[in-house]
């Protein structure tokens, strides 16, 4: 854990204080269910082993005697063998309500001993409506389970907590998926980003390494999540956005913040922060180790996915120019990961960020470079290269703007059909660039990289400009100001 993170003796609040008898799931599960909205439950000291979720479904705050001090080691098992809700794979579940505080405090968990299987949504979990959650001065050792996990509208802030992580598990990961009343994060997508408010999940003052060699990721996010990373020190992992493919139904993240934090690496990771969605303003930085500092993507140019379908200049919720722009047939031998056409005398990378359809073996990919003859392809993400045979029909398309990718914004309300299934049309969405300025990697300036020429630099991503009108939240934030 960190050095210097320590919880004050005491907490003022407005209603009682109720104390726990002990750590053990049992009397803590009394005093949370003895306390009203306003109370505070205190937790003593202790080392417990919980095989039980305890669900906090009242605005209180639940104090624990600190790092090293109060440690439950997790040891919850759903019931189901197939996986229960997610609210079955946490340690502690709040259940909140708009208008409402709640918060944690002073709790380290550990991993359990008995437990093997891994979970993704959370030893802590925020679900509900509140705009004014706290988790601070927390302490996460191993855990198998992401740290905490934010979901369905709810705002807060995350300070003080030290997350020691192992392999896999994110340390915090953020789901908006029930933003403005909808469903998917489709109401995040559709109303605008109120930049530098309290709008947002904020992760400030927080340290996160890795005992493996495996760049985990400090936070991952999703569904049209919004979020606030500052003043946080990462060793040995990273930030990633997921975007609109993977996440089933679920739109990609909607907004992020990143600034005045250190980012520093010890295994050659590829990049500090990876988008794969979202607007975002990345400022004042310091990174070491990575070989590049900001990444952003979108695997839809490069892989098809079940609902979403790829972004091949064909598909109808996507942006694209009228086509097909071209058509050729391919010349070369067959199992070619290169487009080879003999005759065409192409300027030397006159193609770069056009799509190709292979229509022959309904196959696409995005062409990351060509000469005279040839044509080659991004690597995709999750599927095997796209190979060409010979005698292959060829057609070439442009994506001006995939759905959701990185730098694209608020959108019209998406149209969704039987089983939530997205329909065309393309929901006429904004450019909302990404503004990086002030950052560094390995003591020089660093930019904003990206092999994905579908995203334009100067468009979609702007290097060293800081965003007009940008003022960031108050710091600290507001919640985290009483001790």
């Amino acid at each position: 854990m960190i050095a210097g993170l320590y919880l004050t003796a005491c907490f003022p609040s407005k209603g009682a204080v109720i104390q726990a008898r002990s750590l053990s799931y049992g009397d803590v599960e009394h005093a949370v269910s003895s306390a009203h909205d306003g109370d505070t439950v205190e937790v003593p000291a202790g080392k417990e082993d919980w095989k039980q979720t305890l669900t906090v479904n009242k605005a209180i705050t639940l104090k624990f005697a600190g790092i090293n001090h109060s440690i439950i080691q997790d040891d919850i098992r759903t019931e189901n063998p197939n996986g229960g809700p997610r609210w079955s794979e946490a340690v502690i579940h709040f259940a909140t309500k708009p208008g409402k505080l709640y918060r944690l405090s002073g709790l380290e968990i550990d991993r359990g001993l008995e437990r093997k299987k891994l979970y993704f949504n959370g030893a802590v979990q925020v679900a509900g409506s509140t705009t004014g959650f706290r988790i601070d001065h927390c302490g996460f050792a191993e855990v198998f389970n992401n740290g905490i996990f934010v979901w369905d509208s709810a705002c807060g802030v995350i300070d003080h907590c030290a997350f020691h992580m192992h392999g896999d598990p994110h340390a915090v990961a953020v789901s908006h998926q029930l933003w403005a009343g909808q469903s998917f994060g489709d109401g995040s997508w559709d109303t605008p980003v109120a930049w530098g408010t309290s709008n947002a999940v904020y992760i400030e003052d927080c340290y996160f390494s890795n005992a493996t060699h495996y760049a985990f990721a400090a936070v991952d996010t999703f569904s049209g999540a919004r979020w606030v990373f500052r003043h946080n020190w990462i060793v040995n992992g990273n930030l990633v956005t997921h975007g609109t493919e993977s996440g089933a139904l679920n739109r990609g993240t909607r907004s992020c913040e990143i600034y005045q934090n250190r980012f520093q690496d010890n295994n050659n990771w590829p990049n500090a922060i990876k988008l794969r969605s979202a607007s975002a303003v990345i400022w004042s930085n310091t990174a070491t180790g990575y070989r590049t500092f900001c990444f952003p993507d979108n695997y839809r140019n490069t892989d098809s996915y079940k609902f979403w379908g790829g972004a091949n200049g064909k598909n109808p919720l996507d942006k694209n120019e009228p086509g097909p722009i071209l058509v050729v047939t391919h010349a070369g031998p067959s199992k070619s990961q290169k487009l080879i056409v003999p005759e065409a005398n192409w300027k030397v990378n006159q193609w770069v960020g056009y799509s190709v359809v292979d229509v022959t073996h309904h196959q696409f990919g995005l062409i990351r470079s060509n000469n005279a003859t040839e044509a080659f392809l991004m690597e995709p993400e999750a599927h095997d290269p796209t190979v060409f045979n010979a005698g292959d029909k060829v057609e070439f398309y442009k994506v001006i703007a995939a759905l959701d990718m990185p730098g694209m914004g608020m959108s019209d309300k998406l149209k969704r059909g039987a089983e939530d299934q997205p329909l065309p049309p393309w929901p006429n969405q904004q450019i909302e660039p990404i503004y990086s300025w002030s950052n560094t990697l390995n003591g020089a300036n660093a930019h904003i990289i990206t092999v994905n020429k579908v995203m334009v630099k100067g468009v979609h991503y702007i290097d060293d400009t800081p965003k007009p009108g940008y003022t960031p939240f108050t710091y600290p934030h507001p919640l985290a100001l009483n001790p």
